[in-house]
């Protein structure tokens, strides 16, 4: 990308120089017109608009080297005092350069070439003009030091920004591992419970999780679902807990233009299993109403329960991982950029609202992988 990006800016930059160019060339011929007819001499306009187009041109093989000069002798830095005295007589020698060059074209447009000329045009020129070519180092030396100061600064932010991309996603890939061993540690006790109680529902429950162990590590290394995934995530979950609890009652109604939005993986399963945890885990009934539905540019869902309500602290961090684990990731993923409140309704209960910006983060607009919903 920012080799294409610097393709597309060289025609503008070339633009930009013979525009400056010819700027530099026309002033240059103006002043010195006016100031020759203010002295009594007359000059036309052809002979002062090639000296001065001519001795611009050869500055454009020199820009080159003065920039080299500059990265190899930088003006930033801890050596930056001795480099900027060493530029002086750089300076001065790319300024002799200029003024040789200059002695050596300039006899090809008014006369005939020879040493006598180029040593004339030299002297002449080294007296009149070398402290102008001395200005014209230090601006070009200037521009490429701010040019350099400029890429490394960028450098430095695209690598700080990579860093704390890496560290994010790191952090996140430890936060989603450990909800994983979360959810199978309950449902692998469910399990032990039923193996001897009723062998039936085992069997069942044992097919359910296969299913559901194998969409959730479909998931691994990939942050980005869809809702529609995580629903038929949530759907085996809940399969596996009506085994347990035949008195567990779960109600999704969410609007169809919604169901391709991408979400966070295994964003909606905790929020489902805590509701769970505080219905029928509290008292051996419940019913969960689970919503969803576009709000503006934002995406809301909402996970109610007619439980016993949430435990103190666990929509802060509390013991256990939960709604703490998910604002963990959503903070890594959206900043301060989404919504994750616990309340209790005037009827008793819980009810978790979470409001997501339909426009995905980077660290999900290109992650590899399965969502775990996809078969």
């Amino acid at each position: 990308m920012r080799h294409v990006m610097g393709r597309a800016m060289r025609p503008r930059l070339w633009v930009a120089g013979v525009l400056a160019w010819l700027a530099v060339v026309a002033l240059f011929t103006m002043q010195e017109r006016y100031a020759s007819r203010w002295g009594g001499a007359t000059h036309g306009w052809h002979p002062l608009l090639l000296r001065h187009a001519i001795g611009w041109a050869i500055w454009a093989p020199l820009a080159p080297v003065v920039a080299w000069l500059v990265r190899r002798f930088p003006l930033r830095g801890p050596s930056a005092a001795r480099h900027l005295v060493l530029h002086v007589p750089l300076g001065g020698a790319v300024a002799a350069l200029h003024t040789l060059l200059l002695a050596a074209v300039y006899p090809l447009f008014y006369y005939a070439p020879s040493l006598a000329a180029l040593r004339d045009v030299f002297r002449d020129r080294l007296y009149s003009a070398f402290g102008v070519d001395l200005l014209v180092y230090a601006a070009l030396a200037a521009g490429a030091a701010a040019v350099a100061g400029a890429r490394d600064a960028q450098r430095q932010e695209l690598a700080r920004t990579r860093l704390e991309a890496r560290a994010a996603r790191a952090e996140l890939a430890l936060l989603h591992g450990q909800l994983q061993p979360h959810f199978l540690f309950n449902a692998l006790n469910s399990l032990v419970e039923l193996v001897d109680a009723d062998p039936p529902r085992a069997t069942r429950m044992i097919r359910s999780l296969s299913d559901l162990l194998r969409r959730s590590l479909a998931s691994v290394g990939s942050p980005r679902s869809t809702l529609r995934a995580e629903l038929a995530f949530v759907e085996r979950y809940v399969e596996i807990q009506q085994i347990r609890f035949p008195r567990l009652r779960v109600d999704v109604a969410t609007d169809p233009d919604i169901l391709d939005v991408a979400v966070p993986s295994l964003v909606l399963q905790p929020l489902v299993e805590n509701a769970i945890r505080y219905t029928v885990g509290a008292r051996g009934a419940g019913r969960v109403l689970v919503r969803g539905r576009r709000d503006g540019e934002s995406l809301r869902l909402t996970v109610e329960d007619d439980g016993v309500g949430a435990a103190p602290g666990t929509a802060h961090g509390g013991p256990g991982t939960g709604l703490a684990n998910i604002r963990a990731r959503l903070e890594h993923l959206y900043g301060e950029g989404y919504t994750l409140r616990l309340e209790t309704p005037a009827g008793g209960g819980a009810l978790v609202t979470l409001v997501l910006p339909l426009a995905m983060p980077p660290e999900m607009a290109h992650a590899p992988g399965e969502a775990p919903g996809d078969a």
